[in-house]
């Protein structure tokens, strides 16, 4: 009799042990199915910018992109707010709209090394005459603990006035955390 229990409790306890090994394998999996696609992020935020245009702007109307800045020092941005400018660069030149690269003008534009562009640190006043745009994209990122909060902006250069804003988070995965230390 107590080799029968002996026998059931560890068949049990086998049993309990195959039951978490496959149920961990289980969620390590999902985890990676779910990892979040930062450029389809960013392709979704654009297309909110659009959406919720205050004003009408003409596809053939230049609009400059800058590098996110950290919201916590404004001349401060990294891989990731380069990235996320880059990204929504892209979508909105996929959408018709004129991206203006600002890149090849970058010694009338105050650039920091591995920083970026920034317009958040800037007055706007000269970006028209210098690029020729007369809406800039323009945003700010925030690290959370578990999140990053993203805040992107366009911005009429005549008067400083927001005409769009979409706002959205990206996971503290390890590649956002990768982007973020750069």
């Amino acid at each position: 009799m107590f080799k029968q229990k002996k026998k059931l409790g560890m068949i049990a306890g086998l049993l309990l042990l195959v039951g978490c090994a496959q149920n961990y394998q289980y969620q390590h999996q999902k985890y990676n199915e779910d990892k979040q696609d930062i450029i389809d992020i960013s392709y979704m935020a654009t297309d909110v910018l659009i959406k919720n245009l205050s004003v009408y702007i003409s596809k053939a109307t230049p609009i400059m992109v800058t590098s996110f800045a950290n919201i916590d020092n404004l001349e401060e941005s990294s891989t990731l707010g380069r990235l996320l400018a880059e990204q929504i660069g892209s979508r909105m030149s996929q959408k018709g709209y004129s991206v203006v690269e600002i890149k090849l003008g970058q010694n009338s534009l105050f650039v920091k090394e591995r920083t970026g562009e920034f317009i958040l640190s800037r007055k706007l006043d000269n970006i028209s005459s210098q690029f020729n745009a007369f809406y800039v994209i323009a945003g700010t990122y925030s690290v959370g603990g578990a999140s990053v909060y993203v805040s992107a902006r366009i911005v009429r250069v005549s008067d400083n006035l927001i005409v769009s804003s979409s706002d959205f988070k990206l996971q503290s995965d390890s590649d956002v955390y990768e982007l973020v230390q750069k």
